[in-house]
């Protein structure tokens, strides 16, 4: 079987002379055109439903308004055209076994089949890309990318899709015979295969396969640093002078005074108190002793020195020795006297940038378990033509599969982004209100 003669690059073209004997192979099962057409518009539905709800709640929610977000905007309008012009037409197509749009419809349809997944394929590899210079130059790469910047990165890869899809239009396509008028069919030149396929899947493939084993490499780096920088802690130097600061901790109202750099001698012990606040008793606070001296982790994160404590409401025991680092949300104050209220802002930073290297990896994985049995398999028939027996059912399979990624972005923004989760049940419960009135 050639499958050239039978699918574009992006589409199933099973053509069918309408005055031909045979009919299209989809009609001798009915409950493979029931079941085809039930999985294919729910297909469609979810394409439809869940890439609206995040064009709508970028546009309308506060808190996803950062730059960012617009490229998963226009992964989602790729991802909508997908579900809106590419889909419904092909369905069509697939039941039927030849195509009744007409010629002009037919040249039509095959480009934005093609900029549409090259489009979808692409913006996933701009995310990737955005991720990875946020993570390993998170100051120069936030301050560099602006507004203007990042439309010019989403023009660029729409410029770039249009320039892989429109050479047919040109030219470089199969010759129709008057036979086959009736027949969609795409470039059977084996140059544009390669030439389509290269630009479509396979360079952002690899592109998106480097990007974020580097991401997951800096991540992991950055936790395994993280974690030695508490672990390593260093003696403040003898020619240090003793310095003292205040913190507050806001989760227990308890007052810190530090005396920094005493002397070499150390011995540690645990305390147990419970403390009063106002007549309300606090919860119970366990943390090392520090009976002498003073020391600090290279990150500067913690600090574990003498304490003075004392509570809102009542006298704390005087010179009583705790660990400086009670919580996250105990703020230090370093010896040049300004309060390092970022702390937690940091560790909440970190958090969600774990969460977003997470989602970037299963979208990743997604798209490849998606499109890669489809583009290899185009591959191989183009290069081996009549010589390759590729079922039809298997390639039918394979390639209405790949549609299935343009359904399952929105659904891991859903399930994994807190904020998108959010803004999707403030839409939804809009909706439904205004319905219900």
């Amino acid at each position: 079987m050639n499958i050239t003669e039978k699918s574009g690059i992006l589409a199933t073209t099973k053509g069918y002379h309408p005055s031909s004997n045979s009919m299209p192979a989809s009609q001798d099962n009915p409950s493979e055109v029931w079941l085809f057409s039930i999985m294919t518009m729910v297909v469609i539905i979810l394409i439809i439903v869940g890439n609206t709800l995040v064009c709508i709640a970028v546009a309308t929610d506060r808190s996803l308004k950062a730059v960012q977000n617009r490229f998963l905007v226009s992964l989602a309008i790729s991802d909508l055209t997908v579900g809106v012009v590419i889909m419904p037409m092909g369905i069509v197509n697939q039941l039927l076994g030849y195509w009744v749009f007409g010629v002009v419809l037919c040249q039509l349809w095959k480009v934005c089949d093609v900029l549409a997944c090259t489009a979808s394929i692409w913006n996933l590899c701009l995310i990737a890309i955005d991720r990875y210079c946020c993570i390993t130059r998170a100051v120069k790469y936030t301050a560099w990318r602006t507004p203007h910047r990042v439309n010019m990165m989403i023009i660029f890869v729409w410029a770039l899709a249009i320039f892989i899809s429109v050479p047919p239009l040109f030219g470089w396509r199969v010759e129709e015979s008057p036979s086959e008028k009736f027949k969609c069919l795409i470039s059977d030149n084996v140059g544009y295969i390669l030439f389509s396929t290269m630009g479509s899947f396979y360079i952002p493939a690899v592109i998106m396969i480097i990007t974020y084993a580097n991401v997951w490499s800096a991540a992991k780096f950055r936790a395994r640093s993280n974690s030695n920088a508490r672990d390593n802690i260093v003696k403040c130097p003898d020619s240090g002078q003793p310095s003292t600061g205040t913190g507050f901790n806001y989760q227990r109202h308890i007052y810190l005074e530090t005396n920094k750099c005493l002397d070499d001698k150390t011995s540690t012990g645990n305390i147990q108190a419970d403390f009063k606040n106002n007549g309300n008793e606090e919860r119970q606070l366990t943390d090392r002793q520090l009976l002498k001296g003073c020391f600090s982790s290279e990150s500067g994160d913690q600090i574990k020195c003498q304490v003075q404590s004392k509570i809102h409401g009542q006298e704390g025991d005087p010179y009583r020795q705790v660990n400086h680092s009670l919580t996250s949300q105990t703020t230090s104050q370093r010896s040049n006297g300004f309060p390092d209220v970022d702390r937690s802002k940091r560790r909440l930073a970190q958090k969600r940038e774990r969460r977003a290297t997470l989602v970037l990896g299963i979208i990743m994985g997604t798209f490849l378990a998606c499109w890669y049995p489809f583009f290899q398999l185009y591959v191989i028939s183009a290069l081996c033509r009549l010589s390759c027996n590729i079922p039809t059912l298997l390639f039918d399979i394979i390639f209405w599969i790949g549609y299935c990624n343009s359904a399952l972005n929105p659904i891991i923004y859903t399930v994994f982004n807190r904020d998108f989760r959010r803004a999707f049940a403030k839409i939804i419960k809009k909706i439904w209100f205004r319905s219900s009135l």
